[in-house]
């Protein structure tokens, strides 16, 4: 609830005044005109049984009285205040049941400046403090919104405030600004903290406005005694004139001073002191990756994307990538590959998030999975042990790392992978939330940059490379001196065992065609000679004698 709800009973009741819209005639649109200010006390009356009502009949008006007040006004207004007074002496109130005493009405009455001990003006010093605004509306085609703040006084032609302190592209920014001015009270007491859209081009959107009475505060026993010294931080909703839905809400807190000479100094509102970090990401392998090329092999690589929203409530973002494993094959993908990424802290939120694509050259990427590291809370850790140390920025303990653990070492060793130096994190792909699509090794190390710049590392495996040192990567590569190597590897292991299969069938087949080509002329062969000696004996030919010799040569 509002800080109003708290200092109730107030001691003056607000009551709005409309007129036309824009004065204008025979309309029933109207706008805000201005408050009226009302103290009210109510009390019941006791009627006096002892008077006697037909005394009143006496005050009837005879016809030469009424010509005499016809002539003169002041009689008759004589005659009828005494009929009132006559009438009002029939009852008596009971001040035991009075909404207000009569001592405190008067007291109100003097604040207000009404009666013959009525007190003048008292002047005070008023301080608006504005933190920030939260889940901010607005109609913009981005969604987004350039917000700053304008501060008015209600009767009095007097703002605060600057278009050149917006806060860019944001529904929840932080603004840590102070207005201060003077007025008195009772006097123009209200004051409107309006918040625009900046428009580059066009005429600024007001996004809503939270008003505030510093008279009810001033005049309040509660704020008096509690919270003057002290004020509420207030989390006020922002109202368009014509809507009662909040539009967004006001991080706030409001001080009031009596005199205009010699406030006490300002609280010193301003954003936390800026740190610029660096963040170190090693990404060391993959497992049991999804294949996604034919052949069962990946040509794999990770895009590592930096997000979140800064101190100002402002989006940032930054992706870079490792290098390539062409042909990756058995789900195994070899990298030791160092990005860097810089922002500053403080920051609302941010997390690093780690995604595995399947490489291709003449087409869109393949994304296999992808995994989020949240980094608030090792940033806040870092700030803590920053601002802890009295070394300060250059402290041993100003290094924040997320890596593999005795416990994890021990729990994901592996006799082909060896000890983890970073932790194992499995991957998942949106459309399939509860399948693994394999496991990658990370290892980040955060710290401030005035640290990082004392002991460097190189981006990738460049020098100086070192925490950690980066060997190269094992991999397997084309080379003309293997042939049959680079063909598998470029084939893929499953490409590579579906074609041997298929060439063992088809020299088992042509082998087969073979021998039954030689097997189908033998037998064709026996069954023509079988067929010509059936037909020699058919015709009387003895075809198991010899043929006769031929005739002696001429000349013997």
């Amino acid at each position: 609830g509002l800080l109003e709800d708290e200092l109730r009973p107030l001691q003056f009741m607000s009551i709005p005044v409309y007129h036309a819209k824009g004065f204008a005639d025979n309309t029933s649109e109207k706008e805000l005109a201005g408050v009226v200010k009302v103290a009210i006390r109510s009390l019941p009356l006791r009627e006096d049984t002892s008077f006697v009502a037909e005394n009143l009949l006496e005050n009837k008006v005879n016809r030469k009285r009424a010509l005499k007040e016809a002539l003169n006004k002041k009689e008759k207004k004589r005659r009828l205040d005494r009929i009132h007074e006559e009438e009002m002496a029939r009852w008596e109130p009971e001040e035991d049941f009075a909404t207000m005493g009569k001592d405190e009405f008067l007291e109100v009455q003097r604040i207000a400046g009404g009666g013959d001990l009525a007190s003048g003006p008292t002047e005070v010093t008023v301080r608006v403090y504005v933190i920030r605004g939260r889940d901010l509306r607005t109609s913009d085609p981005t969604g987004l919104c350039d917000p700053y703040l304008i501060v008015n006084q209600r009767g009095l032609k007097k703002r605060y405030g600057k278009r050149e302190d917006r806060v860019e592209r944001t529904l929840s920014p932080w603004f840590y600004k102070v207005f201060q001015f003077q007025t008195d009270v009772p006097g123009d007491s209200i004051v409107d903290i309006n918040v625009y859209d900046w428009e580059k081009r066009g005429k600024d959107i007001l996004l809503g406005t939270c008003s505030i009475d510093i008279e009810d505060r001033f005049f309040s026993p509660v704020w008096v005694q509690n919270l003057s010294e002290t004020p509420p931080l207030e989390m006020r909703p922002l109202l368009l004139p014509d809507s009662d839905t909040p539009q967004g809400f006001l991080e706030m807190f409001v001080e009031i001073h009596e005199g205009h000479d010699a406030p006490p100094p300002a609280f010193p509102l301003q954003p936390p002191p800026v740190m610029e970090v660096e963040l170190r990401c090693v990404t060391f392998g993959a497992r049991k990756v999804v294949n996604k090329d034919v052949g069962g092999k990946n040509d794999l690589f990770f895009k590592l994307t930096l997000v979140g929203l800064d101190r100002t409530q402002t989006r940032f973002t930054e992706a870079q990538e490792t290098d390539t494993h062409w042909f990756a094959t058995d789900g195994r993908g070899s990298f030791n590959f160092r990005n860097i990424f810089r922002f500053e802290l403080p920051i609302a939120r941010g997390a690093l998030r780690i995604s595995a694509y399947d490489r291709d050259l003449f087409s869109a990427n393949d994304a296999i999975g992808e995994v989020t590291i949240p980094l608030t809370g090792m940033c806040r850790q870092l700030m803590r042990a920053v601002d802890n140390s009295p070394d300060g920025e250059l402290a041993t303990e100003a290094t924040v790392e997320f890596k593999s653990s005795f416990t994890d070492s021990l729990s994901t060793f592996n006799i082909f992978d060896g000890a983890a130096e970073g932790r194992w994190l499995k991957l998942y792909h949106p459309s399939k939330p509860n399948e693994c699509q394999g496991e990658v090794e990370i290892m980040l190390s955060l710290m401030p940059v005035r640290k990082a710049e004392v002991r460097p590392v190189g981006a990738g495996r460049d020098a100086p490379n070192r925490d950690p040192e980066l060997r190269e990567p094992v991999r397997a590569r084309l080379s003309l001196m293997d042939p049959l190597g680079s063909l598998s590897l470029i084939l893929g292991p499953e490409m590579l065992r579906k074609i041997l299969i298929v060439g063992c069938c088809l020299l088992f087949i042509g082998m087969f065609a073979g021998l039954s080509v030689f097997i189908i002329n033998d037998f064709i062969g026996a069954y023509v000679t079988i067929a010509v000696n059936q037909q020699a004996k058919k015709f009387g030919l003895d075809t198991g004698v010899s043929p006769s010799a031929g005739p002696p040569p001429i000349g013997r």
